[in-house]
């Protein structure tokens, strides 16, 4: 009773607990917000709350601090200028492993192509020795520039490796074989142009269609007696392979062969030719006999090597044989022609 009294005689009672409103000393209600007031809050509780609140606003207020500046690197110093004359090394040949595989790519590339102009000069064998040495060679050393000058020697000791001369297969014709003597035997066995059959032997059949009757038959007529003495020269060839005891008796032989060829070519009539291309067909069979006759006069330095074939050299072979074959080609394009042109 003693309690409610001292309320009620105060000036208030507190502050409202729903809006904080300051409380008459009789009021049960709150004036503002019409809260029923069960338990005033004194006033000095609302005070020391008020306080709190303004004390935590203060301290969030407060500026977080700056952090520490961070160290300056310190400036690097520039390299000093090359003087004129020092080889200045690029990127490839830093001490950077990455630098240097990405910078040894460029000297494997140039070993190989080097390596390639040398393989055309010596041969196929020679290009893959020196390909496989140069690729070697190229990674081990294509570093830094200083090693061009170990690269270059490398390969030049490749170069000087491989200088020797690859061997042809065909040693029969080989006109760069050493200029030893041949023997008897040699010069039998030759591989000579004229085992091919001859002048015949060049001229297909397809080249008589439509051609003029007198000029086949002048054209088959050289062919065939061409063949007939080659034919025979080829037996004493063999003759004498097979026996060389038989040699004079073949030398013989190849002459009279000779010596029959050119006198039934010379004999051989030329036939009347007509039409607007007479003198051009007739030109040509004569290019024909005589080319012919060339030919058995190189059959006739076959002859002569065997009979005396103590300084003859291979080469004087392949020399003997070539114009042989060129008179033969000769010989066989007249009669083409020839053909070709007797047609109207």
């Amino acid at each position: 009773m003693s309690d409610q009294n001292t309320n009620t005689n105060s000036t208030h009672q507190g502050y409202c607990a729903a809006c904080g409103t300051e409380l008459p000393a009789e009021a049960t209600f709150c004036p503002n917000c019409g809260v029923r007031i069960a338990h005033p809050v004194p006033a000095a509780v609302i005070a020391a709350a008020t306080s709190d609140q303004a004390d935590k606003s203060q301290q969030t207020a407060q500026p977080e601090p700056s952090p520490e500046p961070q160290p300056q690197p310190e400036p690097q110093p520039q390299p000093e200028p090359q003087e004129p004359g020092v080889v200045i090394e690029s990127a490839s040949a830093t001490s950077d492993s990455a630098n240097n595989k990405s910078g040894s790519m460029p000297w494997v590339i140039t070993g190989i192509v080097l390596v390639v102009v040398i393989g055309l000069s010596f041969g196929v064998s020679s290009c893959t020795s020196a390909l496989v040495s140069a690729g070697i060679v190229a990674s081990q050393n294509g570093r830094t520039n200083r090693n061009v000058t170990d690269l270059n020697d490398q390969l030049n000791q490749i170069i000087q490796n491989n200088t020797t001369t690859s061997p042809t297969t065909d040693t029969s014709r080989d006109t760069s074989k050493s200029r030893s003597n041949v023997s008897v035997n040699d010069i039998a066995t030759y591989e000579w142009y004229l085992f091919d059959g001859g002048i015949t032997e060049k001229v297909s059949a397809s080249d008589y269609s439509g051609a003029s009757a007198d000029v086949s038959n002048f054209c088959k007529t050289l062919c065939s007696t061409d063949k007939s003495y080659n034919d025979r020269v080829v037996l004493a060839l063999r003759s004498v392979a097979r026996d060389e005891s038989t040699l004079d008796a073949q030398v013989k032989e190849i002459r009279d062969c000779v010596n029959g060829a050119k006198k039934d070519i010379d004999a051989l009539a030329m036939p009347n030719v007509s039409g607007s291309f007479a003198q051009d067909c007739s030109d040509y069979m004569k290019g024909a006999k005589e080319d012919a006759a060339k030919r058995w006069d190189g059959i006739s330095q076959i002859a002569d090597l065997l009979a005396d074939s103590s300084n003859v050299k291979r080469n004087q072979l392949s020399n003997v044989d070539s114009d042989i074959n060129s008179h033969t080609y000769d010989a066989s394009s007249d009669i083409y022609d020839a053909l070709l042109w007797s047609t109207d």
